[in-house]
């Protein structure tokens, strides 16, 4: 079973090989370095797994109490994920966005929540800063090649990375999708990719039940299971539980289907009562 997993690395599991893309790590720390102690706010544009990746990260890696004094150097994180114009509005009341970098954040460039909040907050930079100097405010991470934000980020020259072929939202945390602003923060991005590399290696080259705890969970379990699976078989006890299961089910489906032909058969009969009051009711009335 573990063979057949490893298998699918570069079919449907390709998020299992985030943690081991030295070179990606690389330019996103540069990044995150060569705009250090310029913006006060880092701001997720995104949904799903681009949002939650994200604070379940900030939350779970940086002090409770980041976002109210950060340390030195460091801005806060805020992720907006919904449209409301009471988030956004409040947002933008009470955050000013030249004192903010916006990591934009879609796949495909078409997630209509995302792309609205880019449109909204795009057109506050430019009349704040201009063509020119709203660009040094956004970041952008989408496909490398296709979809509507990646022709938009070479025409305007914004900073990008891309989120990679055969990663879903939901497992994409450790790719520049919840990389980037992880390391703008100032988590240990670097310790958190040898941490899960560390632990994928554990149970890919060194699978043990001592090192693969799914494993020897399983090892340890499977004798007791397979005995007592075993033990009712043997005694009829599984099949008779088998066999009473499949009988109460065709009692209960026998019961319920009666209910309704019932149901059905009054319905009908209060259908033809009112139309025959409905046909005395015009008798009368023509």
């Amino acid at each position: 079973a573990l063979a057949a997993v490893q298998a699918r690395r570069s079919q449907d599991l390709r998020w299992l090989d985030l943690p081991h893309q030295a070179a990606v790590q690389q330019d996103v720390m540069d990044f995150a370095a060569s705009v250090q102690g310029q913006f006060e706010n880092v701001v997720v544009l995104g949904i799903g797994g681009s949002a939650l990746g994200n604070r379940a990260l900030h939350r779970a890696l940086s002090s409770p109490f980041h976002d109210v004094q950060p340390p030195a150097g460091m801005p806060r994180l805020y992720v907006l994920d919904n449209v409301d114009p009471d988030l956004v509005g409040e947002f933008l009341d009470t955050v000013d966005p030249k004192t903010c970098l916006f990591n934009v954040i879609s796949k495909s460039g078409s997630t209509a929540e995302t792309m609205s909040q880019f449109l909204v907050l795009r057109d506050r930079l430019i009349e704040a800063l201009g063509q020119e100097g709203h660009r040094r405010h956004m970041v952008v991470t989408t496909d490398a090649e296709k979809g509507v934000l990646r022709p938009i980020v070479e025409s305007e020259g914004y900073q990008s990375f891309v989120v990679p072929d055969g990663v879903g939202g939901r497992f994409s945390v450790l790719s520049p999708v919840g990389l980037v602003s992880s390391a703008l923060i100032g988590i240990d991005v670097p310790g958190l990719l040898a941490g899960a590399a560390d632990m994928d290696d554990q149970f890919r080259v060194h699978a043990t039940e001592a090192t693969n705890f799914a494993l020897g969970n399983a090892a340890h379990q499977a004798p007791e299971v397979v005995a007592a699976l075993a033990e009712a078989i043997e005694g009829g006890e599984l099949a008779l539980h088998v066999v009473h299961s499949v009988q109460d089910l065709q009692d209960k489906v026998s019961e319920q289907l009666g209910e309704v032909r019932s149901s059905v058969e009054g319905l009908a009969r209060e259908v033809s009562v009112l139309r025959a009051n409905r046909c005395r009711v015009h008798a009368i009335k023509f």
